[in-house]
């Protein structure tokens, strides 16, 4: 599939931003935005607690969601 990030936001059509916690990280969707036309995936170290597991480290991902 194609994905030109030319809007607002991430196409929740096509992407699932993921909020969970995963080798000792924490992907969370307030760490990923479109800008310019580009995906950013950003990293940002804070104490976040997910599920009951807390962590200082912060990830974003984004990942192939619904077609």
């Amino acid at each position: 599939f194609e994905d030109h990030f030319d809007g607002a936001g991430l196409n929740a059509s096509l992407w699932n931003a993921a909020e969970m916690v995963h080798r000792g990280g924490v992907y969370t969707r307030d760490n990923v935005r479109v800008d310019g036309g580009e995906l950013v995936l950003s990293t940002v170290p804070r104490n976040t607690t997910v599920d009951g597991v807390e962590t200082i480290e912060n990830v974003g991902r984004g990942e192939p969601g619904r077609q």
